[in-house]
């Protein structure tokens, strides 16, 4: 199982991790760097993902504290998302994202305060599409929102209500859901200094569920009785919880 990859040449590149127990494919982050050379990106997932494909899924989320550290060469991403099971897996993804100055989310361009996104990738191709919305201020909640329209390879993203755009055909009937924070590094060695600490499922918000049809319907939301497992973890330096308590993921933070 690949954690990590080294690269020589500057273009950007994106890496898919697959986890042992399926052939879904992980959630996998490219990188640019302003103006350098890129010599490494690497991934650290503290992630939950459902063992089974799904038409959609829908989370609240609290955007964490401003005051948590974050070095120049590491972004963090606090997502929903879901990848398909595609030889080369088409991804749609939605969240709160910051970077350090000098990398960034695909060509999201880096970002210093915390703020919406939303990503999406067709099944076999590289064409990622990534798209910032409002800047969310520390302690917002945002509820995120990924599901299938009933045109077949349809899907559609909204954020706190509110559609992100037009419907993306990506080409995948249905994918593995999953909740959680990723950390990109370009930094040396296997150590993420990002700290975070995020909270899913706040009181009186939408819990962790997802779309068992088309169309927004039967919602079902994730249990303790759901097979659920965390992505690799490069530090080990993650705390999760797992529903059916609220799912809160922190990265160096007590």
């Amino acid at each position: 199982m690949t954690r990590s990859r080294q690269r020589t040449s500057a273009p950007a590149s994106r890496r898919f991790l697959r986890r042992p127990i399926r052939s879904s494919a992980l959630l996998a982050v490219a990188i640019w760097l302003a103006g350098a050379t890129l010599a490494r990106s690497d991934p650290d997932f503290g992630t939950l993902g459902l063992d089974q494909t799904r038409f959609g899924s829908v989370v609240s989320l609290v955007t964490p504290a401003a005051g948590l550290a974050q070095p120049a060469d590491e972004f963090v991403v606090q997502r929903d998302v879901l990848q398909s099971e595609n030889t080369d897996p088409g991804l749609i993804q939605a969240g709160v994202y910051r970077s350090g100055s000098g990398i960034s989310l695909d060509n999201c361009g880096p970002h210093a305060a915390y703020v919406v996104f939303a990503e999406v990738k067709a099944a076999n191709s590289m064409a990622y599409r990534c798209q910032l919305y409002n800047d969310v201020s520390p302690g917002a909640v945002v509820t995120l929102d990924i599901f299938r329209f009933t045109t077949p390879g349809t899907w559609g993203i909204r954020v706190n209500g509110a559609p992100t755009g037009s419907a993306y055909r990506l080409g995948f009937t249905k994918a593995a859901p999953a909740i959680g924070t990723e950390i990109q590094s370009a930094g040396p060695g296997n150590q993420y200094l990002t700290e975070t600490s995020t909270r899913y499922e706040p009181a009186g918000h939408a819990r962790w569920s997802v779309y068992t049809t088309t169309g927004r319907q039967h919602v079902r939301r994730v249990t303790g009785s759901d097979s659920i497992s965390a992505y690799p973890m490069v530090d080990h330096l993650w705390k999760i919880t797992r529903p059916p308590s609220p799912v809160t993921i922190k990265h160096r933070q007590p």
